[in-house]
Formats: C-alpha cells, sequence, structure tokens
C-alpha cells in the first residue's frame, strides 16, 4: 500500500468506526545493514483508546503471499501501535 484515497478512508473510518480521519504518510522501507521496514502513518483528527476497535482489527488482518496461495494467510503488518497522544497509529510493514 503506497496511497490512499483521503475520501474513502474519511467515510470508512467514520462510518465503521466512529473516528475521524486526518491524513496519513508512507514511508518506504530501506536496506542494508542499518535497513528499516516500511511503515504507514494514519494520523487522526481526535485521539481513539489502544483498545479501540480500529487497531483490533487492523492487528487481525491476514494476508497471502502472492505465488503462495496454498500457504495459510499469515499476519498483514508486523507491528500496530497508537503513538503521540493516541492521534496516530503506526503501521510497520
Amino acid at each position: 500500500m503506497r496511497q490512499v484515497d483521503n475520501n474513502i478512508m474519511k467515510e470508512v473510518l467514520k462510518n465503521d468506526y466512529d473516528v475521524s480521519y486526518s491524513s496519513y504518510n508512507y514511508t518506504p522501507h530501506t536496506t542494508g545493514y542499518y535497513g528499516s521496514r516500511a511503515r504507514i502513518l494514519l494520523y487522526l483528527v481526535y485521539p481513539i483508546s489502544a483498545d479501540n476497535k480500529l487497531i483490533k482489527d487492523i492487528k487481525e488482518l491476514k494476508r497471502v503471499i502472492p505465488g503462495h496461495e496454498d500457504r495459510t494467510p499469515e499476519k498483514a503488518f508486523y507491528k500496530v501501535e497508537l503513538i503521540h497522544d493516541g492521534r496516530t497509529i503506526a503501521i510497520d510493514v
């Protein structure tokens, strides 16, 4: 995921989770010895709690690796955390 349609994201998060979405930022992964994972930051208008249904649903997302459809789906994201006093969801891909 490298692009997010802000209008769709605002509507889905508001209708399904009652969360006010502001914007996002995507930082691609880096390679090498000191490389880092890609990171998605979802910025929210109002803070949410760590036990919000949105956080739980993101953590439970599964993915199938292309070319390995016969394998059991695995976690979609490496790490999901709430930062900046609950106003930002950080997702490490």
